[in-house]
């Protein structure tokens, strides 16, 4: 009779272990890493760079809503581990400008196919941001000519708190300004990587107005630069 019961018991077992469904208490595993791409309000991608803290979800088979979540962390990379065989689904938000929410959903769907299987699913998303959503700084110094007529009168000297203006790209109207400092010194700060003018106004004795722009075309190359363009020199009434 024990024996019978045994085999009952056996058999059940083995039923609920080919009847398992998707989800936790195997060995395989589902990895990867999410890279998040910058991009311009120009619709340009500035910089592809490793997602930190980005929530990565997992759904079980069929399921509508989310089983399980994770962050990536600091080198971009998540895990799922201890899943078993079935079918998966893995999912993040990435940014969308064209669509009638803020945000959209990066889904796949994935194949568990043997209970030690290891997949690795690298991820992409978008990010949208501003010229001075960065970490990089361009900073100059302004200084004063003054003229007899055409002729330089004098050396240039120290421009005090006087506005200095800053373009993005091709963009035809400044996003931040700023004024020098006591030593003609001026910083703009927080700024992604890219290309900028920056710019102050100059009397012109020639032009059809009062005041023409000095400019000053530089480039942010990298993540936490520091961009020194130098002098620029005007004359004001």
């Amino acid at each position: 009779m024990k024996s019978k019961n045994l085999i009952i018991i056996i058999l059940g077992l083995a039923s609920l272990n080919s009847c398992s469904k998707e989800g936790t208490g195997g060995n395989a595993k589902i990895s990867g890493t999410v890279y998040e791409q910058l991009i311009d309000k120009n619709g340009k991608t500035v910089e592809s760079r490793l997602a930190q803290d980005k929530k990565i979800y997992i759904k079980y088979g069929s399921n509508n809503s989310y089983n399980d979540d994770t962050e990536t962390l600091a080198d971009g990379t998540y895990e799922f581990s201890y899943l078993t065989k079935g079918e998966y689904s893995i999912y993040t938000y990435s940014e969308c400008d064209t669509c009638s929410t803020e945000n959209e959903i990066i889904e796949h769907p994935l194949t568990i196919s043997s209970r030690n299987e290891l997949i690795t699913k690298d991820l992409n998303t978008n990010k949208f941001v501003n010229p001075d959503d960065g970490n990089s700084i361009i900073k100059g110094r302004i200084l004063i000519q003054r003229y007899l007529g055409a002729t330089p009168f004098g050396e240039p000297f120290i421009a005090q708190n006087l506005d200095v203006f800053i373009k993005y790209d091709t963009d035809e109207i400044h996003f931040d300004k700023t004024e020098t400092g006591a030593d003609g010194q001026f910083a703009f700060r927080d700024l992604i990587i890219g290309n900028y003018t920056v710019y102050a106004y100059s009397i012109c004795d020639t032009c059809n107005v009062l005041f023409e722009t000095v400019e000053s075309n530089t480039e942010i190359l990298s993540n936490g630069s520091s961009v020194n363009i130098g002098d620029i020199i005007v004359e004001t009434p």
